[in-house]
């Protein structure tokens, strides 16, 4: 069983993360770095992708912050005592209700929330990914409880342990004074469960705003808040645990880089057609949209080109292309996988087809 100390060690050897352990069950300081800031970005988009079978996006908003408090830890509904929110939430429940069916609407705030379960960050403040679910009171349970779901199979999907999610639910503490709304359904937090403790991923949360212009209103919100640097750093934290060794086993759609090119060639000099080779193939593959390892690896020795492509495991880079000088003649490449170190020959003509099978 890997220690934080050591998973903290390997990524930040790597350039994902630095940050201080104490008593082996706390990270203090966090601060992504270069391949961390990478892999947060990509989660980010991942994130604006997202959409559901039963609502809408009507639009996205990157500039509203309409909260007050700690929404993971104190308050799950302080955002309601927000003037903003309050013109926002008419503005979209009236919407959600002449149209008949949920509007989703996205935000991506900043504020000052830096502490997690497991994870402290150096910054005092964070982005914040906030998905708004406006819809009928008559079918908020349902939609709840399909929404719970959803977002768990989601962070399941971009983990290299999948088991390691579990829903829990929550207890707001400020429920009985609020006077903004009726009550508060259910509130729940997704969390990631370690060897060294637990983080929490995204809370979602269940509430019934009744303001002067919307009394007796059939519409609810569902809402969705992420921290956007603690969850990535629990991802990177569980690509490490998860792995042998030194690797990193990141999701193939996040990693910063997901594909990377070795060149196997005969003499110290390397042939001007393999280089053009080489160059031919990284043009097809960042045609198809993958991010390719901005350093290309040459070696005339095979064992010191397996310790170079044991280095780009370390950067958590799926997959590597294998380019000997037989493959001019035959057009045969190898696709090597981090995870098992494995590689099959594949034709260059099937590159294209065959990659942007595995990454979509």
């Amino acid at each position: 069983m890997k220690s934080l100390k050591h998973i903290v060690n390997v990524l930040q050897k790597n350039k994902f993360l630095c940050g201080d352990v104490m008593d082996g069950n706390k990270i203090l300081n966090v601060g992504l770095e270069e391949n961390g800031e990478k892999f947060m970005n990509q989660l980010l988009e991942r994130w604006r992708l997202i959409n559901c079978d039963w609502g809408k996006v009507d639009f996205i908003n990157s500039n509203v912050d309409n909260s007050i408090d700690n929404e993971m830890r104190e308050s799950r509904v302080s955002f309601l005592n927000c003037k903003d929110f309050q013109k926002y939430y008419l503005a979209g429940a009236g919407k959600a209700q002449r149209l008949s069916y949920p509007i989703l609407m996205k935000s991506v705030g900043v504020k000052e929330e830096h502490n997690g379960s497991l994870v402290t960050l150096k910054a005092t403040s964070s982005r914040k990914l906030v998905s708004d679910y406006f819809l009928k009171t008559s079918i908020a349970l349902e939609k709840f409880y399909k929404l719970q779901r959803e977002r768990k199979i989601w962070w399941m999907r971009l983990s290299a342990n999948p088991s390691r999610f579990f829903v829990e639910p929550f207890k707001d503490p400020s429920a009985i004074t609020q006077d903004k709304f009726q009550n508060i359904n259910q509130s729940i937090t997704v969390k990631s469960r370690f060897a060294f403790g637990s983080e929490d991923m995204e809370a979602i949360t269940l509430a019934y705003p009744r303001y002067e212009n919307s009394t007796n209103s059939p519409m609810c919100l569902i809402r969705s808040s992420i921290n956007l640097e603690i969850a990535t750093t629990a991802l990177l934290l569980d690509a490490v645990e998860n792995s042998q060794g030194l690797l990193i086993s990141l999701n193939r759609k996040l990693a910063p880089f997901q594909c990377a090119l070795a060149c196997l060639h005969e003499g110290d000099k390397l042939d001007k057609d393999l280089i053009d080779l080489c160059l031919h193939i990284c043009h097809i593959i960042r045609k198809i949209g993958l991010r390719v390892y901005d350093r290309h690896i040459h070696q005339s020795n095979y064992s010191m080109l397996i310790e170079e492509l044991t280095r780009t495991d370390c950067l958590g880079i799926p997959y590597a292309i294998l380019i000997e000088k037989d493959s001019l003649k035959t057009g045969l490449l190898k696709l090597r996988n981090r995870d098992s170190s494995l590689a099959e020959t594949i034709h260059i003509s099937d590159i294209k087809t065959y990659l942007f099978g595995i990454f979509t």
